[in-house]
Formats: structure tokens, C-alpha cells, sequence
């Protein structure tokens, strides 16, 4: 039997499984990847594919060295800080994608979808009813399990060791790893690390310095000459958030040289400036973001 193949359609069916398996590694591993390079992950997955089927190699295409094609993708996706984040990576990859395979199966079976026999392999005719239907179950599975394994981190508290760099000072500062906290900066979308305003007043100009201690940060105009006095403005960032007990709020922030994370580099980061102890006992003295965490 001779069966046609055509490679845009071939192209397009393995961007989109390719794009969503990023995007399930992206949520799983908390990596917060920006929406773009999952696409690019995606394209560049689906490309290789493409490329291995027309080509003499498509022979050794099974359901293990196919998810070869996954490497540029995460590679694009999430780039490479280490050993370990790559493994992972690549483990969730490997997980999403056959949970999702199965998925697909069992919504196939269940809506009545017979398979079509290829030779040695047997190709599923995904509807997008029944893709739409697994993508949904996956996502879903997803957010419990983040939401699950949140809850039981938060019995178990995670420390980190903090290094902030700006202008050639640096400091140093216990921070609680904030299962919960998923502050971004909203230009950048860098995520936030909260520290207290006497952690870090080493490295802080003496202009925002008496800001916090005149208790002035909630006066635009005192903010914003601080910042000028002290040749901040490209550094200055308004951070919104939301608590308990208060609907809206907003945080001064920096933008330092560089962060390091248990003595590692901590990728780009936004500086939350808190006027307040975060700890009662003294146990820490700033909050990070788990994604700036999952990465080292």
C-alpha cells in the first residue's frame, strides 16, 4: 500500500504536539519561559523531524530515538544553565510527551477513532476534538501536581543564599524560596526577589536610603527624585502586587548587576525593595521567586 505523505502537513501536526510538550514543561517546571520561545521550540522540533523523515535516516524513527527531535526545542526553549537543568528538562519533556501520547489514545478509543496500520507502526488519527480533549486533561494534571507539591514544600522550608551586585557593592541575604509567589515585573516580566530594605541598604544609594527611613516610598514625587539624585532611573522598576488584607500595592524596585543564587548565577532579576522585617524569628531576609530557584 503506498500512502502520501506530505511534509507541511507533517510540519504543522508536530509543531503544534512539539509547542504543547514545551509548554507542559514550561508550567511543570516552573521555568516561566516567555510565550515566543516556546513557539520557536516548537518550530525548531518540528523542522528536525521533517528533516529526519525525508532524509536516508528516517529508518531509525521509533518511539524512543523520535524524541531526539525535542533536544533544539528545549534547547530554544530553555536554554542551558547546567547539567541538571537540562536533564530535567528533558525528563519532563520525555514525561509530557508520552502522557500526552496516551492521552490522545484513550480520547480516541472513547469517541470511536480507529487506527490506520503504516508497516511496523500504527498512526493514530488525532481529531482535534480528541487533541483538544487530552491537551485539556494534561494541563489539568499539571496544575494539580504543581498545586500538590506546593502545598507540601510549604511544610518543608527551602533557604537559599542570595548575592545581589550593583555599581561594584554587593549583599548577601537569607531568602525563603516562596512556593507561592509568582511576582513578575510587568515590563520585563523578569521574576522578583523581595528584600528587606536593611539587608541590602549597603548597596543602596544614600538618597533611597533615606526614602525608606523618612518613610517616603509611597510618595511618587520624593521617589522619583531619589532615583534621580542617585543616577537610578534606568534602574528603577514599580512592582503591583496583591496580598492579603490589601487589594493592591505597589513595591519600589531595582534592577541590580547581576544576582547570584547559592553562589551561582541567578539570571535576570528584579529587586523588590520591602520596608518591613519578612520574618518574625529572623530566619530570612528575602523572598524569591521558585522559578529564579528551579533553574539552578
Amino acid at each position: 500500500m503506498i500512502i502520501d505523505v506530505y511534509a507541511d502537513i507533517v510540519f504543522l501536526v508536530n509543531f503544534g504536539i512539539n509547542a504543547i510538550v514545551m509548554a507542559l514543561v514550561n508550567v511543570l517546571g516552573r521555568r516561566g519561559a516567555k510565550w515566543w520561545r516556546i513557539v520557536l521550540g516548537g518550530v525548531l522540533s518540528a523542522l528536525l523531524y521533517v528533516l529526519l523523515l525525508f532524509s536516508p535516516f528516517r529508518g531509525i524513527l521509533n518511539v524512543f530515538t523520535s524524541f531526539v527531535v525535542l533536544l533544539p526545542g528545549l534547547i530554544a526553549c530553555f536554554g542551558i544553565k547546567n547539567l541538571r537543568h537540562f536533564l530535567v528538562n528533558f525528563g519532563l519533556a520525555y514525561i509530557s510527551a508520552f502522557a500526552l501520547g496516551g492521552l490522545v489514545m484513550v480520547t480516541t478509543n472513547l469517541v470511536g477513532v480507529n487506527t490506520i496500520s503504516t508497516g511496523d507502526f500504527a498512526t493514530i488519527r488525532a481529531t482535534p476534538l480528541n487533541l483538544a480533549i487530552a491537551v485539556a486533561v494534561a494541563f489539568g494534571v499539571v496544575r494539580f501536581v504543581r498545586r500538590y507539591t506546593a502545598d507540601k514544600a510549604m511544610d518543608k522550608k527551602i533557604f537559599c543564599q542570595i548575592g545581589i551586585e550593583v555599581e561594584g557593592k554587593k549583599a548577601f541575604l537569607q531568602a525563603l524560596v516562596d512556593t507561592g509567589m509568582t511576582l513578575t515585573e510587568p515590563i520585563s516580566q523578569n521574576p522578583v526577589i523581595i528584600a528587606e530594605m536593611t539587608a541590602i541598604a549597603d548597596i543602596l544609594p544614600e538618597q533611597i536610603h533615606q526614602l525608606f527611613i523618612n518613610n517616603q516610598q509611597d510618595d511618587l514625587e520624593a521617589v522619583e527624585k531619589s532615583f534621580e539624585e542617585a543616577g537610578w532611573q534606568a534602574k528603577f522598576r514599580l512592582i503591583p502586587f496583591k496580598a492579603i488584607g490589601q487589594q493592591n500595592g505597589v513595591m519600589l524596585g531595582f534592577r541590580p548587576g547581576s544576582v547570584t543564587i547559592n553562589n551561582k548565577p541567578g539570571g535576570a532579576a528584579i529587586i523588590a525593595i520591602c520596608p518591613f522585617t519578612l520574618s518574625n524569628c529572623g530566619e530570612y531576609q528575602g523572598l524569591i521567586n521558585p522559578v529564579l530557584y528551579n533553574v539552578n
